[in-house]
């Protein structure tokens, strides 16, 4: 039986570090999934579901984390904006350094 979980998301954005964290926590038993959970963007407006579509590997995860923590202590701001909302680097004239590959970048990840 596979664990399906949905977030609630406005315009189907993506938070990447929500989700991430999301897919690897345990159950509210406190028992490991039975099988990795499969996270759908649950649109609050529309009632549209999506797939997350992953953009910052699992390896990279633990270490952004623990750098997130660092930096919220002492400074300065990461690019918060390629974890949280992607739709605004489509914007931005840097999105190639923070993206490579539809995965976040480590030039990216290098600031955190």
């Amino acid at each position: 039986m596979e664990t399906k979980i949905g977030l609630l998301v406005s315009g189907l954005e993506q938070d990447q570090l929500r989700f991430s964290l999301l897919r690897r926590c345990n159950s509210s038993s406190k028992q490991p999934w039975p099988n990795t959970p499969s996270i759908f963007a649950l649109d609050r407006e529309t009632g549209e579901t999506e797939h997350f579509d992953q953009t910052l590997s699992d390896k990279d995860l633990e270490r952004v984390v623990q750098s997130l923590s660092d930096l919220a202590k002492n400074g300065p701001h990461p690019p918060l904006n390629a974890l949280r909302q992607s739709s605004i680097c489509k914007s931005c004239g840097y999105q190639n350094l923070c993206f490579e590959k539809h995965f976040i970048s480590q030039h990216a990840l290098s600031t955190l």
